[in-house]
């Protein structure tokens, strides 16, 4: 049940009997999903709190829905709710562009969208992280985002892909080391 040496989450065997046709599972799934929109209401609340209660809501609907389709593409590296969690943000990165662009017509409004503004380039901010994180060892990428993203000690890292904690630590600090190192270099080609 595991490839290239990782272990394989165990949300993945319940989005698999889901997606078969597995109605405990699938009801199981859909409450895991639930996690949308408090993920995309703690980051609106992070930014300002750019969107409305009724834009959240068509966030949320427009993140299921991408979510829903892109089930089969789960390969259980991570918690779904850290799958989950990358399109939360591209979903929210791409409301923000999409709020910028739209036409204001009074002063209070202007304000709104510089305050908009700001937030959006500081979202945008993380979006290379993203990609850099993509790019490095998936190991690496797993322990880095369970510490991070889920906030997991390495020993819970450790128990949840099947390691020790010395090599899950090995993963962390060599992962990190090789995520400045792009960072650095697309900070560099930004400015170059």
């Amino acid at each position: 049940m595991s490839t290239h040496g990782e272990q394989i989450h165990p949300d993945r065997r319940t989005v698999e009997r889901a997606r078969a046709g597995d109605a405990e599972a699938a009801e199981l799934l859909i409450e895991r999903l639930e996690c949308i929109p408090l993920i995309l209401h703690a980051r609106n609340l992070r930014h300002g709190g750019c969107f409305t209660e009724d834009e959240i809501v068509d966030l949320t609907q427009e993140t299921l829905t991408t979510v829903w389709r892109k089930l089969d593409t789960y390969e259980g590296r991570s918690s779904l709710e850290s799958w989950v969690y990358s399109y939360c943000i591209r979903h929210m990165s791409n409301a923000f562009r999409s709020k910028r662009r739209q036409p204001r017509f009074s002063d209070a409004d202007e304000h709104e969208l510089a305050v908009s503004a700001e937030n959006v380039h500081h979202t945008l901010d993380f979006e290379h992280v993203y990609r850099c994180l993509a790019q490095i060892d998936p190991d690496q990428e797993c322990v880095i985002r369970l510490k991070h993203f889920e906030q997991l000690t390495f020993e819970e890292i450790a128990r949840r892909v099947g390691s020790n904690t010395n090599t899950t630590k090995t993963h962390y600090y060599r992962g990190m080391v090789r995520l400045r190192e792009l960072l650095e270099r697309d900070f560099k080609e930004s400015f170059a």
